[in-house]
């Protein structure tokens, strides 16, 4: 029988007090009372493993470390001080040592999925190959959900459709009571064009889950993919009656609907969408640009601005409102806004296209073709700006005609004439 020590309750009920203390959020006294436990109790386990968690989740690393080393030379069989160590490497962003410590997990505890999972993403974090260990991970345990679809998601991620889709079908097959294994194969499918084979595995899906927002929202980009606008809209309004609180069922709805020439019912769709999300700024983006669509720049100025002044690392607000107010004409604001952008993001394709034309509205012909031939240089794949510089070359050709010489122009850094 465990002996009581002043101030340090026995094991089992200081263990349940530091439980209670961690569900009111007094993590500092759970902890606290976790170490006078490890000190009191050093036969046991259960303290140092919890506090060396705690101590993760403050991000006291070197305590983290120092305690959970001292766990693996009084436990050495018991798993989570071996876990937590390669967590704390994680924590470091130590990814080699990360990986060799999830190694040692394997090599200690091979039925522990998590380092399987774990070690092959620090792997590839190195920009090695860490699939090996997804597959000896399943050899192994081949019962483990996760570790299956971590092995079909990496042929996934690099876009190997046709292993992806060899994988998911497994994944599908082996674990039948999981949705994930039908919405990933109709997805990799639906990427590989495969698109009536993605229809058929998502309706019999969808016969076993009718309501899950995944199969739903495959639906809709499955008819994204066949252009079917208006079906994709209707999709997405199934989306939105089942997964209130994913915003994407509002802003791609709105898009299909825009598509489908339904603008009119996408912009309260949006407007709803940013009363319902309000940190989110992807509504407010879409709605600058289906306001863009239909030609209604002054709203769409006004909108853009709202994402400038909001969400200023994003260069849609700054861009989206240069390019409304400069097809409202209001050249100078649209002017400051473009400035800003050039200055937050200079090397950016878009900025340097709304500097050509916004130079060109102005007929600084000057401006514009330096502007294009920043663009051509910076993106030689891109035609548009040798496109745009031969039309600003006889831009500025009949310009210099109709008065009988070239015109000597400056032009300002934000493309404006002195």
């Amino acid at each position: 029988m465990a002996q009581t020590t002043p101030d340090v309750p026995p094991p089992h009920d200081g263990l349940h007090q530091a439980e209670v203390l961690h569900g009111q959020d007094r993590l500092r006294e759970s902890l606290a009372l976790l170490l006078r436990l490890w000190d009191a109790y050093p036969d046991s386990p259960h303290a140092p493993a919890r506090a060396s968690r705690l101590l993760l989740h403050f991000g006291e690393l070197d305590a983290a470390e120092a305690l959970i080393e001292e766990g693996q030379v009084a436990f050495p069989d018991v798993e989570v001080f071996f876990t937590e160590h390669a967590r704390v490497a994680e924590h470091r962003q130590a990814i080699r040592t990360a990986a060799q410590r999830w190694a040692v997990v394997r090599a200690r505890f091979p039925d522990v999925a998590q380092a399987y999972m774990s070690g092959a993403a620090m792997l590839r974090d190195q920009g090695l190959d860490g699939e090996w260990v997804l597959r000896d991970g399943r050899t192994r345990l081949p019962q483990s959900v996760e570790l299956s679809v971590a092995y079909a998601r990496a042929a996934s991620d690099r876009r190997d459709w046709p292993e992806a889709i060899e994988r998911w079908a497994v994944v599908k097959s082996a674990f039948p009571d999981e949705p994930i294994g039908h919405v990933a194969l109709c997805a990799v499918l639906r990427e590989a064009g495969r698109l009536d084979e993605a229809a058929s595995v998502l309706q019999a899906a969808l016969g076993r889950w009718p309501d899950d927002r995944e199969l739903l929202s495959e639906g809709a980009r499955i008819a994204s993919a066949r252009g079917q606008w208006a079906e994709e809209a209707a999709w997405w309004e199934k989306v939105r009656a089942h997964g209130p609180t994913f915003w994407p069922a509002w802003t791609e709805g709105a898009l299909a609907l825009r598509r489908s020439d339904r603008g009119d019912e996408a912009i309260p769709l949006l407007r709803e969408a940013i009363e319902q999300f309000p940190v989110e700024p992807v509504p407010l983006v879409y709605l600058g640009r289906v306001l863009e669509s239909l030609g209604d720049w002054a709203d769409a100025a006004d909108v853009c601005g709202v994402v400038r002044q909001l969400f200023p690392h994003l260069k849609d607000g700054h861009i989206g409102q240069a390019t409304a107010l400069r097809m409202v004409g209001r050249l100078d604001e649209a002017g400051e806004a473009l400035a800003e952008a050039a200055q937050r993001f200079p090397e950016d394709r878009d900025v340097v296209l709304e500097q050509v034309h916004h130079a060109y509205e102005r007929e600084d012909w000057l401006a514009a073709a330096a502007f294009c031939a920043a663009g051509a240089s910076a993106f030689p794949e891109d035609n548009e700006f040798r496109r745009r510089g031969f039309e600003i070359h006889l831009r500025s050709v009949d310009a210099a005609a109709e008065v009988g010489s070239v015109p000597v122009v400056t032009s300002g850094p934000a493309g404006e004439r002195d």
